[in-house]
């Protein structure tokens, strides 16, 4: 198994892309969303060659957000990776 080096594990990291999608049509109730994001190492094989990937809830990219303007959102992150991670909307 290859190790990546610090920058391209910062890449792997910066890949990461959680959208946070939010409808403009407003409506008159609001909803809790509440989301749990687990953020691990996963061995991936791309052409013969085994990497160490970050993934959340494994999925790469991570998992996409659906809410309506107004919804009160939650999301807790639960790092697992050997590596400090930021998450950015």
């Amino acid at each position: 198994m290859k190790l990546l080096s610090l920058p391209t594990a910062a890449a792997a990291i910066v890949a990461l892309t959680i959208l946070l999608s939010a409808s403009t049509v407003q409506s008159a109730a609001t909803a809790d969303v509440e989301h749990t994001f687990v953020v691990r190492q996963m061995t991936m094989t791309h052409l013969c060659n085994e990497m160490s990937v970050t993934v959340v809830n494994g999925q790469l990219p991570g998992p996409t957000i659906e809410v309506t303007e107004g919804d009160s959102v939650a999301v807790h992150v639960v790092n697992l990776s050997p590596y400090n991670i930021t998450i950015h909307w």
